[in-house]
């Protein structure tokens, strides 16, 4: 049983919104019970119920859902909660999550009287983006979160090109990477906009000095009024819409990175970060020899642990050791990386004795307190009994790496005794021809599998040729898998892989670095390669299509199929067109 409640996450007072609360089962909604104190209720609840039957391997299973909407309005700005509602199901009292609600004050009337968009024309203070950064001045490895975030009064039909920042001197890991856009209300300065986020990256400096997070830039198509200017009875019933395309652009946001200070430890490990714990654990310490011993090595806390190195261990010099496995139990949030990094050693003693596994430190630069910290695992004594087999073998102590010379008889035997003769044979191997035509038929054919193994590697080392020689291959591919997705429905993965096809085919046939996939450097390339412009221009267009769709889906008007004939058809007419 689950009963859930659902809300914006703000809200505009005077404007109206819903409260959703659903139920897994069919209840009355005369049980629904919920505190709203402080918002006023205009309508509510209506119901609406839904169920389904599907039969899997023979088994039948059916679900069923009850929807109760409540049309309310807030009365006042503020942040509010509202409490769980509860309903009765079979004698039982269930209760549904809370929601806090932030409810924003109307548009400021002197901002409002900005407003300066007429006609065709949209106003910056319409529609916009930010780069928003969370700390302009951060230590080594200290994390800050960057946010490309896009402010809308206006209606955006559709997304066109764009470019999101360069984060050179940072370590990137994407918090949020939208396909679909979700808008939320926020107020900045004074005015009320649906407000989405493109793109939230939490970063990393890597060295110190003023780092610079690049501009964004984005093009939208905005749906406007042809006669929005006209005021009168028919103008609204007879009015035209057109796109007016507007580029977006953000300013690049400055960083001051302080290095770490002076005076590191020697085993400094280069992290930055707080709460960081380092823990070991040994599953025996009383074994045989040749028996399996697991040592765990675990570093935990807040801060870029994907960058520890391995601990370097001191295993005694007769223990037999194996590269650890590393399990990652990281999560990135825009409070830094949080989570544990496990080291898991397999080693073996080969021998008896007593011996020290020593313990091991690094030290890393805590942010809380802006100083160095060293972190360390215990030591482990172990006990080596002697294995099976091994009663007469020798017993060494902690780091003794040779083992005690043991006498083993007499293991060397005579082949063969007493007299024996020898007999010449009637002619030597090197004499016959046969053998001189066949060592020189077998040279011939060694110094010419020589010869083409040494052409094949210079061709394969020769990478720029071998992706150019590849990349009809590889988009053929490619394409293979859209088609797949095409024939599932899976438009959104279709979209996906039919770009991956695009740029993946590009940068194999032009040698174009994924860190240059931008429109402007393809089509100077295809310009030099004397590249007909209708390809260059249909190649924009199925860039921007497919774009389109994993933002705005309804903006594409071609099926799926015409735009992967397109495509096989562009790619073949590029791959004739591109000089060898």
């Amino acid at each position: 049983m689950s009963f859930t409640a659902s809300a914006p996450e703000a809200v505009v007072v005077g404007n109206k919104f819903r409260i959703t609360y659903k139920a897994n089962v069919d209840v009355s909604s005369s049980k629904l019970r919920a505190d709203l104190t402080g918002f006023s209720t205009l309508a509510g609840p209506s119901t609406s119920s839904s169920s389904s039957v599907s039969i899997v391997n023979g088994q039948m299973s059916k679900e069923v859902s009850k929807t109760f909407t409540y049309i309310m309005m807030a009365e006042k700005e503020g942040t509010f909660t509202i409490p769980p509602a509860s309903i009765k199901y079979k004698g039982k009292e269930y209760k549904s999550n809370s929601l806090k609600i932030e409810v924003l004050a109307q548009d400021d009337p002197d901002a409002q009287k900005t407003q300066e968009s007429s006609g065709t024309s949209i106003s910056n203070k319409d529609v916009f983006i930010r780069t928003i950064v969370t700390k302009h001045k951060v230590y080594q490895q200290e994390y800050l979160v960057s946010t490309v975030k896009l402010y809308t009064r206006a209606n955006i039909s559709s997304f066109a090109d764009y470019e999101f920042p360069d984060y050179n001197g940072f370590l990137s890991y994407d918090l949020v990477k939208p396909s679909n856009i979700t808008y939320q209300v926020e107020n900045y300065n004074g005015r009320n906009y649906n407000t989405a986020i493109l793109r939230q990256t939490l970063l990393f400096p890597q060295r110190s000095g003023e780092l610079t997070i690049g501009e964004a830039r984005f093009d939208v198509n905005i749906r406007v009024r042809s006669n929005r200017g006209q005021q009168d009875l028919f103008s609204d019933f007879f009015s035209t819409y057109q796109d007016v395309r507007k580029t977006l652009r953000t300013k690049a946001q400055k960083v001051k990175v302080a290095p770490f200070p002076a005076g590191q430890p020697a085993n400094f490990s280069g992290i930055a970060g707080t709460g960081i714990k380092m823990t070991a654990t040994i599953d025996n310490t009383k074994v045989k020899a040749n028996e399996p011993i697991t040592l765990k090595v675990t570093i935990s806390g807040n801060g870029n642990l994907k960058l520890v190195n391995t601990p370097e261990i001191a295993f005694p010099a007769d223990f037999e050791a194996y590269d650890p496995k590393v399990i990652n139990n990281l999560k990135n949030t825009t409070t830094g990386v949080h989570g544990s990094r496990t080291f898991e050693y397999l080693v073996i003693p080969r021998y008896a004795g007593s011996f020290n596994i020593p313990a091991y430190s690094i030290s890393y630069f805590d942010l809380d307190s802006k100083s160095y910290k060293t972190i360390s695992t215990p030591s482990f004594e172990l006990q080596v009994e002697k294995g099976e087999g091994e009663e007469n073998g020798p017993v060494v102590t902690a780091f003794a790496s040779k083992e005690n010379v043991k006498f083993l008889g007499k293991d060397i035997r005579f082949i063969k005794t007493g007299d024996f003769k020898l007999q010449p044979i009637e002619a030597f191997l090197l004499d016959h021809k046969l053998f001189r035509w066949a060592y020189l038929i077998f040279s011939l054919l060694f110094i010419a599998l020589l010869v083409l193994f040494k052409t094949i590697r210079k061709n394969n080392a020769d990478t720029v040729r071998v992706k150019h020689k590849k990349a009809n291959k590889m988009a053929k591919k490619r394409m293979k898998i859209a088609y797949s997705l095409l024939k599932q429905a899976h438009n959104e993965q279709f979209y996906e892989e039919v770009l991956n096809a695009l740029w993946g085919y590009l940068s194999d046939k032009l040698n174009l670095p994924a860190s240059q996939h931008k429109r402007d450097n393809v089509k100077e390339i295809l310009r030099e390669q004397q590249v007909d412009e209708v390809l260059i221009t249909e190649m924009n267009d199925l860039l921007d299509m497919c774009e389109f769709a994993r933002y705005a889906p309804s903006a594409v008007t071609e099926s799926n199929q015409a735009i992967y004939d397109r495509s096989i058809h562009l790619i073949s007419k590029l791959d004739d067109a591109i000089k060898k």
